[in-house]
């Protein structure tokens, strides 16, 4: 029986070798190149050359943060603040168009962050998936607001 058992592992520990070699695992040096292959593409992408910081150019209340994500995509982060006891964030993601200069998204995540009467803070969420788009120039970065038009025509330029 224990010789039944042994043969069972040693034929389940065969097949599972060969079913990795079968099913086309990389050697360590072709996931090697496949990583730097990724990486050149990301540093290479039109998106490097947007990405930072801007700040709201008039008032100075609100700043945008956009981040590479891979190739031609970018998460952007918009900061705003209303008073001292409150504190608008959107997040969202998108795909940088080159002809047109746009980062168009659909799943804007709007929160809402305020200091209740005891001073705790409380976060609400305004609403989720929700869309717009940026638009680049030669003077910053412009953010349309499609929700409900927060920003539209202010001009955010790079620190």
């Amino acid at each position: 029986m224990k010789l039944k058992n042994r043969l069972c592992i040693v034929l389940a520990a065969l097949i599972l070798c060969l079913s990795l070699f079968a099913c086309g695992g990389k050697t360590p040096e072709q996931d090697a190149a496949s990583e730097n292959e990724t990486q050149d593409s990301a540093q290479n992408s039109p998106v490097r050359a947007i990405t930072g910081v801007y700040s709201e150019s008039s008032g100075g209340r609100g700043s945008v943060e956009i981040t590479q994500k891979e190739n031609d995509g970018a998460y952007i982060v918009v900061r705003w603040i209303n008073s001292p006891t409150e504190s608008v964030t959107w997040n969202m993601s998108g795909v940088l168009n080159e002809r047109k200069k746009t980062i168009e998204y659909e799943d804007a995540l709007k929160t809402v962050s305020k200091l209740d009467g005891d001073g705790n803070p409380v976060i609400e969420v305004g609403y989720r998936n929700g869309t717009g788009v940026f638009t680049f120039d030669d003077e910053g970065m412009k953010w349309s607001d499609l929700e409900e038009h927060f920003a539209d025509g202010l001009l955010f330029v790079r620190t």
